[in-house]
């Protein structure tokens, strides 16, 4: 209770020393936070400070999205011309209020995203709500994987996917060909039928390495440790896809601060006040590499220097375009 009551003293505070110059010429933000971790609330508080939000509520309370009065202490406004929703509940939550306005959604991975566009019957191609995936982007995994294995031989990459996730299929497959890799692909139901799938990427051959791709059908703490334990012990890398599962035994990922969202996502809001136009949603671009030198070395995978890593995939994601 002491530390929920800190943060919203943290927010008043952060919105009462910002200036309105920022407001001014994009227009009013109204940020949707559902105060669910630390870092949707580190996101909610950035953002608010970058963009110079006028309304940073919470989900509990959308009724403020109607009439906000900008000369009012909440500093309330008539009605957002942008709404950022902090996680998939938020988003959800300000769907069911078919308000009419444009969504950046931030915090939400790209799976339950895509279901909950479909839900709500929305089209695409309608422009009316974006996204700045949770997710790393394929594009810069099989990019790591492709210098951490080596630049001399074509690989085979395995990767397991559900119903939930198999529409990635087309575009992992294409991305991964253009790294000179060769993607395996084993669809499942769920995790109950997971090690049958893993030994089915090993037939005939061995796959060099195996991709996870987040799905939560398929992937939770059970789950993941059995796949590294096993992937371990028959010498095969894994390509996580966040800090913990790299925590785990995987050898390598992208991970994003708050901060880096709560940019990305002004930026976003400043292109859209410019434009008039959101733009397809879209992996987050600034990022940091996360890596567990020790699995590698015992697999005997030379790990540079996050530093060096870095400047090899610059190097590597100029000549190769996704």
């Amino acid at each position: 209770m002491k530390k929920r009551v800190l943060l919203i003293i943290s927010l008043v505070i952060t919105l009462a020393l910002s200036t309105s110059s920022w407001a001014e010429t994009t227009g009013s933000i109204a940020v949707v936070g559902s105060g669910e971790s630390a870092t949707a609330t580190s996101f909610q508080l950035e953002l608010c400070r970058l963009v110079r939000a006028i309304a940073c509520v919470s989900v509990d309370d959308l009724k403020s999205l109607k009439k906000i009065d900008p000369k009012s202490t909440s500093h309330r406004i008539d009605q957002p011309s942008v709404i950022v929703t902090v996680g998939k509940s938020s988003l959800e939550k300000v769907l069911q209020r078919d308000l009419n306005i444009p969504i950046i959604a931030a915090l939400v991975s790209r799976i339950p995203y895509e279901t909950t566009i479909k839900a709500y019957h929305l089209n695409p191609q309608a422009r009316q709500v974006t996204a700045i995936y949770a997710d790393p982007s394929p594009y810069i995994q099989l990019a790591l994987t492709r210098i951490l294995l080596g630049s001399d031989k074509r690989l085979t990459l395995g990767t397991i996917l559900s119903q939930q996730s198999i529409n990635l299929a087309p575009e992992i497959q294409r991305l991964a060909a253009g790294f000179n890799i060769d993607l395996k692909i084993e669809e499942i139901v769920d995790e109950k039928n997971l090690f049958e799938a893993l030994a089915n990427l090993d037939k005939p051959n061995k796959v060099d390495a195996v991709l996870l791709i987040p799905d939560s059908t398929i992937y939770n703490a059970r789950s993941i440790f059995h796949l590294l334990n096993a992937k371990y012990h028959s010498r095969q890398p894994v390509i996580g896809f966040s800090p913990s599962v790299i925590k785990a035994g995987a050898i390598v990922t992208t991970a994003h601060s708050p901060q880096h969202f709560a940019q990305e996502a002004a930026d976003l809001i400043k292109q859209y006040q410019q434009t008039g136009e959101l733009p397809t949603p879209k992996y987050a671009e600034s990022f940091d590499i996360v890596t567990n030198p020790d699995i590698a070395r015992s697999l005997n995978i030379t790990m540079p220097s996050t530093a060096e890593l870095k400047h090899r995939l610059s190097e590597l994601v100029r000549s190769v375009q996704p």
